[in-house]
């Protein structure tokens, strides 16, 4: 995960609130994610390895009518960030065997709508968001996490790019709500949603196309691809 998705996981999680302070007001969730690229993006980004992007992300929303009032519309924000794989490459007369990491953000305002209102059991939820996306890839060595704590080395990058873009998300999910415990003032529930995400196109480092001259100097091609997604996330809703 590169410092960009760091940092905006930490933030995320700085502006949830306290549970003293969540009650009625706040509610959100920290869940994985699982990204299925739709064709064109899998074709490009995964080519032949078929496997699904991974990783985790946050959420986190208001009740425009404050504490203790139903409302049917939340206002928030939401991140997400998915893995997806990586590109090895060849030892070089100036850098021994590298890895290229492949990683999708996405960070946005999200809008939930709840058709009914409940205080416990199954709660559905609509949501719909627009944001931004980045597309982005680290080169370092190929060491293992053990390998570079052993050697008590960093993992020291020696290129990156990043690619931006927009785009728009419609999902559905469901929490579990469950009633605190007396004279606590939240609780945590199972939390699931689907969500498509259209994503518009962007550039993208194409896998393979990375090189290494006698100097060390980096050179690599980029392609163009539409960033269309379904994301599955699954975790604990937060209220």
């Amino acid at each position: 995960m590169d410092r960009f998705a760091i940092c905006i996981i930490l933030a995320c999680f700085l502006v949830i609130p306290s549970p003293s302070k969540a009650q009625g007001i706040f509610h959100g969730g920290m869940y994985g994610t699982m990204g299925m690229p739709t064709t064109e993006m899998k074709r490009s980004i995964f080519g032949e390895k078929n496997f699904p992007g991974l990783g985790g992300g946050v959420n986190v929303l208001v009740n425009p009518k404050g504490r203790g009032l139903f409302s049917p519309v939340h206002l928030g924000a939401e991140f997400n960030y998915i893995y997806l794989g990586k590109e090895k490459i060849d030892a070089s007369p100036t850098y021994p065997p590298l890895k290229t990491n492949y990683n999708f953000v996405t960070v946005g305002p999200i809008i939930r709508y709840f058709p009914f209102e409940k205080e416990e059991g199954f709660t559905p939820f609509f949501d719909g968001g627009f944001g931004w996306k980045i597309l982005s890839t680290s080169t370092q060595f190929d060491d293992t996490l053990l390998e570079t704590i052993i050697n008590g080395e960093e993992a020291v990058q020696l290129m990156s790019t990043k690619f931006g873009g927009l785009g728009l998300n419609l999902g559905v999910g469901f929490f579990n709500r469950q009633l605190p415990k007396e004279g606590e003032p939240n609780t945590a529930s199972f939390y699931m949603k689907i969500l498509y995400q259209y994503g518009d196109t962007i550039n993208f480092v194409e896998r393979g196309s990375i090189q290494v001259d006698n100097l060390g100097n980096f050179s690599y091609q980029t392609g163009r691809t539409k960033t269309s997604m379904i994301i599955l996330q699954i975790g604990l809703a937060l209220h």
